[in-house]
């Protein structure tokens, strides 16, 4: 007889976290775009349009993916929790107070850790993000006043990735014991 294997599902998305940070890099991103597509003398309609369906795209597809790699860091939890204190672990290894239960805890360090880790190879992303923000200001100096709206909009960009690398470094931090750091 064939029993079907319960697999455990992951725990809905706190958007009221998430979506401040999505419509954050929504507008940024349509912010660049548009004055791209106005640097590059487009017309204002015809910059507009694009402009918003190709940061529409772009949101979609970033939010598809950080569901993806939200899903795949709560597969990643320790398979002898609970389901119950991997979505706690979860949720800790984000924000929130840190969990009084030890396994938890550990847990919630690690997944901590593998965030702060992620976001440690992005690195190579934000250095070419700022040097496109360097060459988007000379570009601005040299031709188009519209280029100074890509350059601020890549900045703005940067440091929001800086902010989340900090952030998820001090969350690693808390999470630990003393005798582990």
């Amino acid at each position: 007889m064939f029993v079907p294997v319960r697999r455990p599902t992951v725990p809905p998305i706190e958007w009221r976290h998430a979506l401040p940070r999505l419509v954050a890099s929504f507008l940024l991103v349509l912010a660049s775009l548009l004055c791209f597509h106005l640097a590059t003398g487009r017309p204002p309609e015809s910059a507009a349009s694009e402009s918003l369906v190709q940061s529409v795209l772009l949101a979609a597809g970033t939010t598809f993916f950080g569901i993806w790699e939200r899903r795949d860091r709560y597969r990643a939890a320790d398979r002898h929790l609970s389901m119950e204190q991997r979505v706690q672990a979860l949720a800790a290894s984000q924000r929130g107070p840190v969990p009084t239960d030890e396994a938890v805890r550990r847990e919630a360090e690690r997944l901590a850790r593998l965030s702060y880790e992620a976001a440690i190879k992005g690195i190579a992303a934000q250095a070419i993000l700022g040097a496109g923000a360097l060459v988007l200001a000379v570009l601005a100096l040299l031709t188009s006043p519209w280029w100074w709206g890509d350059a601020v909009a890549a900045a703005a960009l940067a440091i929001l990735s800086m902010r989340e690398l900090r952030r998820s470094r001090s969350r690693t931090l808390l999470l630990m014991t003393p005798a582990d750091r």
